[in-house]
């Protein structure tokens, strides 16, 4: 923000952003063995300072919701359990909650402004229920390759914690070389990324760099929800790639994205996923159990399968009123299936890449670096140093009968 934060302005703000997105205000609960989740009032959610470290959510640290919020300085943070909603459904979220807040402050009225994806859909289910053809090329670009896996090791100290760094993009040079490589941000990142780590480790042979690319299904199946939405895709960058040109291999990635969430190909791929939550709920166990297994079932399978994984949901949009307030917008996850983990957020003209990753060494993050500054002079580069994670535990949360 421009000016320091007021942590009680901030709290009305979310008070007020909850009442208007109400699957933020779920609370988890298991019933006779069975879990579900509440609608708990707004007035519950808690502020810490930054400074006060990371929560258990669900539990009484977070007045039992899976959001709270923190703050330092002129900057606040909002922590969200990614069960909650996608990316684009926090980006949702996260808007109406800077609205109210400068409303609060008595800074702007943002009078054209209307809540964006506020209702919570159940989209697979509505997927599952309808008649979605065939598409030609089935699953193309995502048949199993032998994956190359980075060779880093050595956990950063602390508690929950990983390392994260920052990269600052000019989005108007990006987009331009997108354009002329007939292609888009995504895939020409994932093209510039796969450059750096094939040149940086030596990959060589049929070894493929494989990208989980989470990918918003609402405009594929013109669906809404301000909930979960969106499902991973492989995006391998092959040994064929291997010293092509950054525009022939952009365009190339662009190409088998394009064949993949073609709604016949796209629909196969969230179907597995919920073939593996349907067979869990049917096993006779206790949703700890159940939790711990679909936890090992879904990092070692995304261990295997990918190299790294990386989410850009586009732009992040504000009223314009709102935007004289804001420096700067950025969002970040754990990685727990692969080594590294990359999220793009675009705002004010530059798109910042977060990596958060699983060992010490920096090595890889400056080969990427290096490989964007070439292409993308003004590119800008931070150390951030650690971040310790909020963590979530089933056997915290209330156990109820019915």
């Amino acid at each position: 923000m421009k000016d320091t934060v007021e942590p009680e302005a901030l709290k009305k703000a979310l008070i007020a952003a909850l009442g208007i997105h109400t699957n933020f205000r779920q609370q988890p609960v298991v019933v006779n063995g069975a879990i579900k989740a509440v609608l708990l009032s707004p007035d519950v959610v808690k502020i810490y300072p930054a400074s006060d470290g990371p929560k258990h959510l669900g539990t009484s640290d977070t007045g039992g919701l899976m959001v709270y919020a923190s703050y330092e300085g002129r900057s606040f943070q909002m922590h969200i359990f990614h069960g909650i909603a996608d990316l684009r459904g926090i980006y949702g979220f996260m808007q109406t909650l800077l609205v109210e807040y400068l409303r609060v402050m008595g800074c702007a009225e943002c009078k054209e402004y209307a809540a964006k994806c506020t209702d919570t859909a159940s989209v697979f289910e509505d997927l599952f229920s309808r008649e979605i053809p065939a598409t030609p090329d089935d699953d193309a670009g995502s048949k199993r390759k032998r994956v190359f896996h980075l060779p880093e090791r050595g956990s950063v100290k602390g508690k929950n914690a990983q390392h994260q760094y920052e990269i600052d993009i000019p989005l108007e040079a990006l987009l331009s070389l997108a354009r002329a490589s007939h292609s888009t941000v995504v895939p020409t990142l994932q093209a510039i990324f796969g450059q750096a780590i094939s040149s940086l480790y030596g990959v060589r042979g049929d070894d493929s760099i494989v990208c989980y690319t989470p990918v918003d299904l609402r405009p594929v199946f013109d669906v809404e929800s301000g909930g979960n939405a969106s499902s991973a895709f492989a995006i391998p960058y092959e040994s064929s790639l291997y010293g092509v040109s950054l525009s022939d291999a952009a365009a190339h990635l662009r190409t088998i994205l394009l064949k993949q969430i073609q709604p016949g190909n796209a629909i196969k791929v969230v179907a597995r996923l919920s073939k593996i939550v349907d067979i869990l709920k049917k096993l006779p166990i206790r949703p700890e159990t159940a939790t711990v297994i679909a936890r090992k079932i879904g990092s070692g399978g995304d261990r295997r399968a990918y190299t790294y994984g990386f989410s850009y949901p586009g732009k992040f949009q504000i009223p314009e009123e709102a935007v004289p307030y804001v420096d700067s917008v950025s969002a970040s996850a754990k990685s727990h299936s692969f080594p590294v983990w990359v999220m793009g957020c675009e705002f004010g003209g530059t798109i910042r890449l977060v990596f958060t990753q699983a060992f010490d060494s920096d090595r890889l993050v400056r080969a990427i670096y290096d490989e964007l500054q070439k292409v993308f002079p003004d590119t800008e580069f931070k150390d951030n140093g650690s971040h310790s994670f909020d963590e979530f535990f089933i056997s915290e949360v209330p156990h109820l009968k019915s």
